[in-house]
């Protein structure tokens, strides 16, 4: 056999080593190293394991807390709220519960309680700082979001903070809150009403009539509406008496 006829069955032999498959030798790496696949199987069980571990965990926490917090919230008033005697009691429960299970959505949910028991005792400022807490807690597609900013925005309305109410207002017309809307722009219009700008006050009064909704209703918008194209009319003259005039042809050539 000559130097060249060994040459190139050389270059086939490398060749056909070259095509050797990845599963090929994935399969002798194992044969040969069978300690490091039984560690890699070991390790991938033992995270599945954490995995589950901790769902498990959350879960467990998530249904001990929903028990706890229907226990504690049928203390709430079913009749007329402002009758009620027992607050003082029902917001150390829902403050107890909230810390004890931070981070579970019922103490959301209790914490948003919370709110809602601060305003009827009149105690607006906590009612503001514990909504808020919830809003900051709250994910963006969070259905209890909506209902956050409708509690916000009565309660910087009842404390006389127009412009925050005004905020949440309308980030709850963007939101797309249905049922709430002529609502929405109803609160919108009396609020404009309050800064005097009543062309945009006529805006979300027509806006309210156009939206869906049954509160208030379409006669009491109506009525507010009829008024404030009243007020708008006055403001409207008054401007155009106050815009300046334009001097006369006589004037300018004297």
């Amino acid at each position: 056999m000559s130097f060249t006829k060994i040459k190139g069955s050389r270059k086939r032999f490398e060749a056909s080593e070259e095509l050797l498959s990845f599963s090929q030798r994935a399969s002798d790496y194992a044969r040969e190293n069978p300690h490091w696949i039984i560690a890699a199987v070991a390790g991938v069980l033992l995270i599945m394991g954490i995995v589950w571990g901790v769902n498990s965990y959350r879960e467990a926490n998530e249904r001990r807390a929903r028990a706890e917090y229907f226990k504690i919230i049928e203390e709430w008033p079913t009749n007329d709220i402002t009758d009620y005697q027992n607050w003082d009691h029902l917001v150390a429960e829902l403050q107890k519960f909230s810390e004890q299970h931070q981070g579970t959505q019922p103490a959301l949910n209790a914490q948003f309680d919370l709110a809602q028991a601060y305003f009827h005792m009149k105690r607006y400022d906590e009612s503001v700082k514990a909504a808020e807490a919830v809003l900051k807690e709250t994910p963006p597609a969070s259905s209890l979001r909506p209902l956050v900013r409708y509690h916000l925005a009565l309660t910087y309305e009842q404390v006389g903070n127009i412009d925050a109410a005004m905020e949440q207002w309308k980030s709850l017309a963007g939101s797309g809150l249905k049922g709430f809307e002529r609502e929405v722009s109803w609160h919108l219009a009396r609020l404009y009403t309050v800064k005097k700008d009543y062309a945009k006050a006529v805006e979300q009064y027509e806006a309210a009539l156009k939206a869906e909704g049954s509160y208030p209703s379409a006669h009491r918008v109506q009525q507010d509406l009829e008024m404030a194209k009243l007020k708008a009319a006055p403001a409207s003259s008054e401007s155009h008496k106050e815009a300046p005039q334009a001097p006369s042809k006589e004037g300018r050539d004297s």
